[in-house]
C-alpha cells in the first residue's frame, strides 16, 4: 500500500485502487454526497469572448471563441478564425446539438461528435455529486465519470475519467469568479484546447 501512496503523492493522478474506490494525495474524509455543483463560469447569458487555439499534434489553429447560454442548461458557441469568417456555429445541450454552420473540412461526425462532448463538459451549469473527497486543500466530488476539483471555493478542474484512465482534463483560471483562462486536454488523442478571456484592446 506505501507503493500506492507513493504514486498518488508524486503524480497527483485519479487512480482507482483495486477495491473500486478512488483516492486521492492526502486525503481527509471520502463519503457520500447529493450536492449541486455549479460551474459559475458560464451561467451568464451575456456573450463571453475568448482567444481559441486549438492543438492538434504540431498543428495549430487560432481563432475568435465565442459562447451564449441561449436557455436552462443549452449553450451556443461559435468560432471563428481571426479575420471574421465563421468555422462553427454550434447550439447544444449536454445530450445532443444543432450544427447552425461548419465548414467543409470540419464537417466530420467524429470531430463533430467530440467538440460537443468536449463544449458540454467545458461549460456545463449543474453537476449532481455523488461522492465528496476531502484532501488538505482540496474538495473533490464525483459526478458520474466526471471529478469536479475545488479549491477556496472556485472550480478549478474537472476530469473525465472512463475505466481507469483520465480521457479529458478542464483546468480553469479565474479572477473574483469571471474566468480568464481555460484549458481542456485529452489523453487518448493528441487534442488540447486553449480559452483566453479577450480584452478590448486584443
Amino acid at each position: 500500500m506505501s507503493s500506492w501512496k507513493t504514486l498518488f503523492l508524486l503524480s497527483n493522478l485519479f487512480l482507482l485502487s483495486a477495491c473500486g474506490t478512488l483516492r486521492f494525495p492526502a486525503e481527509v474524509s471520502h463519503e457520500k454526497s447529493s450536492e449541486s455543483i455549479q460551474n459559475v463560469y458560464f451561467i451568464s447569458e451575456k456573450p463571453q469572448i475568448f482567444l481559441f487555439k486549438l492543438l492538434f499534434k504540431d498543428n495549430q489553429q487560432s481563432g475568435i471563441f465565442v459562447h451564449k447560454k441561449t436557455e436552462d442548461n443549452r449553450h451556443r458557441v461559435v468560432i471563428s478564425s481571426l479575420f471574421g469568417g465563421t468555422l462553427l456555429d454550434l447550439t447544444f445541450d449536454r445530450e445532443n446539438y444543432t450544427v447552425n454552420y461548419v465548414v467543409e473540412d470540419l464537417n466530420k461526425k467524429f470531430l463533430l461528435n467530440l467538440l460537443h462532448r468536449d463544449f458540454s463538459l467545458l461549460v456545463n451549469e449543474r453537476y449532481l455529486s455523488t461522492q465528496k473527497i476531502q484532501t488538505q486543500t482540496q474538495t473533490i466530488y464525483q459526478s458520474q465519470q466526471n471529478y469536479l476539483v475545488m479549491e477556496a471555493g472556485q472550480l478549478q478542474q474537472i476530469q473525465l475519467v472512463k475505466g481507469k484512465k483520465k480521457k479529458v482534463q478542464i483546468d480553469y483560471t479565474s479572477d473574483n469568479g469571471i474566468l480568464q483562462h481555460a484549458t481542456l486536454k485529452h489523453f487518448n488523442l493528441p487534442v488540447s484546447i486553449e480559452l483566453d478571456l479577450k480584452t478590448e484592446n486584443e
